[in-house]
């Protein structure tokens, strides 16, 4: 599992909250086998996601699938956009690696 966003962006937050995008891309390295799994997306403290943020997905092996989602942050801060859980045959497997942004106050 893998995310693209930008690390570190500026916004006027005296404008409103910042909506950035996130790129969440998740992929079957088992190449003979399908994988289902349910996909979600938790909200923290001073941290929205907008979008799908949680279905459920079966990917063939060797296949991939993108997840667009916006990062909604309220105040300028250090977020860790990792917020994401899959479940695979009723275990859920949370993530250590932390998707780091920071958002400065341009106000």
């Amino acid at each position: 599992m893998t995310a693209k966003y930008k690390p570190k962006v500026q916004h006027n937050f005296d404008e409103g909250p910042l909506d950035e995008e996130i790129v969440i891309t998740i992929r079957n390295r088992l190449i003979e086998t399908d994988v289902e799994f349910e996909f979600t997306v938790a909200d923290q403290p001073g941290l929205d996601f907008v979008g799908t943020t949680s279905f459920n997905w079966s990917l063939s092996g060797g296949s991939e699938i993108s997840v667009p989602l916006k990062a909604r942050m309220y105040s300028g801060g250090v977020y860790n956009l990792q917020s994401v859980r899959l479940t695979v045959q009723g275990t859920a497997y949370l993530f250590p690696l932390q998707w780091r942004c920071v958002a400065e106050d341009s106000a």
